[in-house]
């Protein structure tokens, strides 16, 4: 950016000699060139104004002690155009392996008739330049509450999305945007809004229900409906487990593992319950949601642990069985 033709830029002050009185078209296309540049790098617009200020014309021309020939002078500004084209970059190189914008989560739950902000967590690795991140949250408004600086190149920023005031119900989509400087990730993070159900119990137990379970262990959960109504609800699972199951109704076998989607239709009668079984293959947290279309839900938070170890079982040891096996071996060998 600094070679080119713009009032005391370095190259400025090399074009002023080549061009002479001409050099000011020239720093006119350069603006020109970072106007445009400053549309998709923002930052370079910095640049421009630096240069009003300091004067696009530039310094006097560098030719009044020897002034070249005109072929020289072609020459000379043939071959600064072709370095211009070919070394001219916004920013130093910087590959795209050289960044990466992380966001763990993918679905979060808002409880307690939405009296709260949703939060979200934002890794930025950057090995190139040290670029303070943009962020963008549509729809919707968003704060930066804070940022922390993991090491030299890595950064977590705390994201608020601004939810308190909007009388959101149920599933409820967000983009968000992460742009580097040099890259531009997005993220659509789905948050569901969720009321408490009056209806929708479990056996003995209040919502939401509470639970420790282990891998490779199945595990029941008996919803109750105690309303006069059918309940028709969606059955939704949010696990860090890599393998959580639900059984079918027609004994078949639902992988519930990944980004939630729609969820599992089921109905129960009124006054009535139904039993689901479960099973996740490995340890983690896993979040359960029996909601209805307007929103209201039971929820269930359960703690997948691994699997506990069982103690090998010791040999039993009959040392005069043994001591008569080593006889009869002695026996058959030696004749006494």
């Amino acid at each position: 950016i600094n070679a080119l033709p713009i009032g005391f830029m370095d190259g400025g002050l090399v074009f002023s000699g080549i061009m002479g009185k001409y050099f000011k078209y020239a720093s006119y296309a350069g603006i020109v060139i970072l106007l445009i540049a400053g549309i998709i790098y923002p930052y370079i617009l910095i640049l421009v104004v630096l240069s009003l200020l300091l004067g696009i014309k530039g310094p006097l021309p560098m030719n009044t002690f020897f002034k070249p020939k005109i072929s020289m002078k072609a020459s000379w500004a043939l071959i600064i155009i072709i370095i211009l084209l070919l070394g001219f970059v916004p920013l130093p190189f910087h590959s795209t392996s050289n960044s990466n914008v992380a966001i763990p989560n993918s679905c979060y739950v808002m409880q307690q008739n939405n009296t709260g902000n949703v939060t979200v967590n934002i890794t930025v690795q950057n090995h190139g330049l040290n670029v303070v991140p943009v962020f963008s949250v549509s729809p919707g408004n968003f704060s930066v509450e804070r940022s922390i600086q993991n090491n030299m190149t890595t950064t977590t920023y705390t994201l608020e999305l601004i939810t308190y005031h909007y009388n959101y119900t149920g599933k409820k989509d967000f983009n968000i945007t992460v742009n580097t400087g040099t890259e531009i990730f997005h993220k659509m993070i789905s948050v569901y809004f969720l009321k408490d159900n009056k209806n929708i119990h479990f056996t003995n137990i209040s919502n939401p229900l509470n639970l420790t379970e282990y891998q490779g262990k199945p595990f029941n959960i008996t919803i109750d409906n105690n309303g006069s109504f059918p309940l028709n609800v969606r059955i939704i699972s949010i696990s860090t487990s890599m393998g959580v199951y639900m059984e079918g109704s027609d004994n078949t076998t639902i992988n519930l593992a990944g980004d939630p989607y729609e969820g599992i239709s089921t109905h129960i009668r009124p006054w009535k319950n139904e039993t689901m079984n479960f099973e996740a293959e490995t340890p983690g947290t896993w979040k359960i949601i029996i909601m209805e279309s307007n929103g209201e839900a039971a929820i269930v938070d359960i703690h997948i642990k691994p699997a506990p170890v069982s103690p090998p079982n010791p040999k039993s040891f009959n040392g005069s069985q043994n001591n008569d096996n080593a006889l009869n071996s002695i026996h058959s060998l030696y004749y006494f």
